[in-house]
């Protein structure tokens, strides 16, 4: 709720990190946010201990559909099992094929590849292709990982319309969470 209260009027899209510890919390997020899309990058065990398994997980992650429009769709990471395969309609049947599913993984049907992923001093470099098109990009932040994150956020932008030189650029100026994947230097290593 703070994230959107200390945003300007002048705001045209917000990117808002909704957390949780059990079922109900993203539902509740999502009613009041009513969010045009979503992006859903992993089904991890992180909340594991309050939910009991990677199904209700998943289970808990899907109450982000409960509050978006039906203009929107919602963005999944396509090399996760779980997100593969999911269906909008198996959880919110009453909205049945409102809400499209876009799946995009690091190497998949979409058209959409990488390549030459190199973990360099101070961040990662990957191609990406689009048909015949093939873009360098560069992050500024530590672990092969996050590719599969800048993808997602990739694949978003385009959707958006931003074009693949605009992301790139973009992508020099990203700055992580602090001690998250930072970069750190100790006597020189």
């Amino acid at each position: 709720a703070l994230t959107l209260l200390r945003m300007s009027h002048s705001t045209e899209i917000g990117v808002v990190e909704m957390g949780m510890n059990r079922l109900g919390e993203i539902e509740a997020c999502s009613a009041m946010t009513m969010p045009t899309w979503a992006v859903m990058t992993n089904i991890g065990t992180a909340h594991i201990g309050n939910l009991g398994s990677k199904e209700n997980i998943l289970l808990a992650k899907m109450e982000i559909l409960a509050g978006m429009t039906d203009t929107g769709f919602l963005l999944v990471n396509g090399d996760e099992p779980m997100l593969a395969k999911v269906n909008p309609n198996f959880y919110y049947p009453e909205r049945q094929g409102a809400i499209p599913v876009i799946k995009q993984g690091l190497n998949d049907e979409s058209g959409f590849t990488i390549s030459d992923i190199v973990q360099e001093k101070s961040g990662i470099r990957f191609y990406f292709h689009e048909g015949l098109q093939k873009v360098s990009m560069f992050i500024p932040i530590a672990g092969k990982h996050n590719v599969a994150n800048a993808v997602l956020a990739i694949r978003m932008a385009l959707e958006l319309g931003m074009t693949l030189d605009e992301i790139s650029e973009a992508f020099k100026y990203f700055v992580g969470n602090s001690l998250r994947s930072e970069l750190v230097s100790i006597n020189g290593v």
